[in-house]
């Protein structure tokens, strides 16, 4: 057996591996951002005194940048496609 062979495959295989569980924690990310972003929208639908308001709005454009940056990392990356939208 060519040894030198095997352990390419297996370095291979393991930069592989590699590859995809840090596309696979991006694309969880992505998908908690999102869930963070309908959430501060729920807390800003909630919110019913004036003294909160500017806080859930401030909760929801930084939930929504953190969104957005995730989503267009993901798209760099190959991990989620362009039919995935900001919504």
């Amino acid at each position: 057996m060519d040894w030198k062979k095997f352990i390419d495959r297996l370095y291979v295989k393991n930069q592989q591996n590699s590859h995809d569980t840090k596309n696979q924690e991006l694309l969880n990310e992505v998908i908690k951002a999102r869930e963070e972003w309908q959430q501060a929208h729920k807390y800003f639908n909630s919110v019913s005194e004036d003294g909160l308001t500017d806080h859930a709005i401030m909760m929801c454009q930084a939930a929504e940048q953190k969104y957005i940056y995730l989503l267009r990392l993901a798209k760099q990356e190959g991990v989620v496609n362009n039919n995935i939208s900001i919504s």
